[in-house]
């Protein structure tokens, strides 16, 4: 009988959704031949949260000043449970989990097949990550970007140890059956929105910081809602630059055509409210909530930053980044089709999201890059 395969997944907090990849690795990796254990350097579940479907979990519940840094704290209770659980492979997400493991993986009497997952651009422009991937980056270790963009921008950094024998991608996915049953119906997002049924909706959902490109479009519905009074404009997410936003819509007398929700948990389930989903960001490694409204059907403007043109491959609207005369070109020419122009815009763009995104490859991808990972 064939050994199992120990597996342990590292994330930077806890934090799960509906379209929580990590999770989807998990359900990759649910057969006899996999034990699979997740771990969350920081956070637990609270009452309300949705919890993981792994069986064995660990949360090192690691205060975020001892992740900063040299982080020698928290890289000792990592070894110390990786030499306890001794694992085959290890899954790292995002750069911290990454940065421990290089140097966790060397301190090993067995080392690991690691795994690094990466999810944004430009995660190596800082020298001394390049210089420290460089130093500790062996035989052991496999990177994997979640577009083919991010693999791209790997690769650029050769001096920091990254070739095409390890540095792969694998295309980030979404449970289309699931997103789509998570769909409120038009009426009822536009009522909890409190949108009219004749309104025309602009609608984008993603963390209000200043890489998502919020001012630009805020500033191109300005103009927009001057030629288009019945426009409306809806932005779902929080973050730092909320009141800043805020101050915007206030100073340019925007407050009955703008509306912000704040974070809402599942945002997605809104985007039937939306005529037309705008994606104004100044970089974006692959845009997840790209696929989310290629799901709920909906016809899409987004800028053409990193790796969205290849999840969009010449369908939607691309347009030049912190530009507000493109977005309302943009804009105004959506406003000007009509409703079965519409619908054949979305149809078309869910069906890609199908062809392409499928969670079912997703899972396939990644069980077959852990299986076939054999060291030279």
């Amino acid at each position: 009988m064939k050994k199992e395969i120990k597996v342990l997944q590292i994330q930077p907090k806890f934090q799960i959704s509906t379209s929580n990849l990590q999770e989807e690795i998990i359900h990759a990796l649910a057969g006899k031949e996999f034990h699979v254990t997740t771990a969350y350097l920081n956070g637990h579940p609270q009452e309300n949260d949705m919890k993981s479907i792994c069986k064995h979990i660990k949360y090192f519940n690691i205060p975020k000043k001892k992740l900063k840094g040299l982080r020698l704290s928290a890289m000792f209770q990592l070894w110390a449970f990786c030499k306890e659980q001794q694992f085959d492979v290890i899954i790292t997400h995002r750069f911290k989990p990454l940065f421990m493991m290089l140097f966790v993986n060397k301190l090993l009497k067995k080392p690991a097949r690691c795994i690094a997952v990466l999810h944004a651009n430009g995660e190596f422009e800082r020298p001394y990550r390049r210089l420290i991937t460089r130093l500790l980056t062996d035989k052991f270790w496999k990177y994997v970007g979640v577009s083919k963009s991010v693999k791209d921008d790997l690769l650029q950094y050769s001096n920091a140890g990254f070739n095409n024998n390890n540095v792969v991608y694998i295309n980030n996915a979404l449970n289309i059956n699931n997103i789509t049953s998570g769909l409120l119906s038009k009426a009822s997002a536009r009522e909890k929105l409190n949108l009219n049924s004749n309104d025309f909706v602009f609608g984008t959902i993603g963390r209000l910081v200043q890489v998502k490109g919020h001012i630009y479009l805020l500033k191109a519905f300005k103009e927009i809602h001057l030629k288009f009074p019945s426009a409306k404009l809806v932005i779902i997410g929080g973050g730092k630059l909320e009141q800043e936003l805020q101050s915007y819509i206030h100073e340019n007398k925007l407050e009955t055509s703008v509306i912000m929700t704040g974070n809402i948990f599942d945002a997605y389930q809104f985007a039937p409210a939306f005529n037309v989903f705008v994606l104004p960001s100044l970089s974006e490694a692959f845009g997840l909530v790209i696929l989310e409204a290629m799901i709920a059907r909906l016809p899409i403007i987004a800028t053409n930053v990193g790796g969205i043109k290849y999840v969009l491959s010449g369908q939607g609207k691309l347009i030049q980044s912190a530009s507000t005369n493109a977005l309302v070109s943009a804009m105004e020419g959506y406003i000007h089709l009509d409703k079965e122009q519409q619908l054949a815009m979305g149809n078309d763009l869910r069906q890609r999201a199908i062809d392409e995104f499928s969670i079912e490859n997703y899972h396939q991808n990644y069980k077959k890059l852990i299986t076939d990972f054999e060291l030279p």
